[in-house]
């Protein structure tokens, strides 16, 4: 495992991606409140599959605020991933282009958001849902 540590507000995803290009985890991460607000969160170097165990190269596929810090073990988030495909031996193409998909996948996810939410506040007003 591994640290993911964040300074300053905003909104980030992260992942894994195996040596064939897969992302095996995504995790979307929030941090709420004041300029100086810190927070921490693992990613694991190695996750367990039906065909048995597979190292994984940790990636920043997403971060929404630019003045948000975010590093992996105490580095800067593209180092690490460039020294971790060397350790695990994938080009770092394979793990670029799945990187573009997922981020992809991410901004197609948040343009129908809005749209889900507002299409449940007609269905609610339409049924006669009151507040309390």
């Amino acid at each position: 495992m591994i640290e993911v540590a964040v300074k300053g507000p905003g909104e980030f995803t992260v992942g894994v991606v195996d040596p064939k290009g897969r992302l095996l985890l995504r995790k979307r991460i929030v941090i709420s409140g004041d300029p100086a607000i810190e927070g921490k969160s693992r990613l694991p170097l190695v996750m367990q599959t039906r065909n048995g165990e597979v190292a994984v190269v940790p990636v920043l596929i997403q971060r929404k605020s630019p003045r948000q810090q975010i590093t992996f073990a105490g580095r800067e988030t593209a180092d690490f991933t460039a020294q971790r495909c060397r350790e695990v031996k994938v080009a770092a193409t394979i793990v670029e282009k799945a990187v573009r998909a997922a981020a992809t996948e991410v901004e197609q996810i948040e343009d129908q958001v809005p749209s889900l939410f507002i299409g449940t506040l007609r269905s609610t007003s339409r049924h006669g849902t009151t507040g309390t």
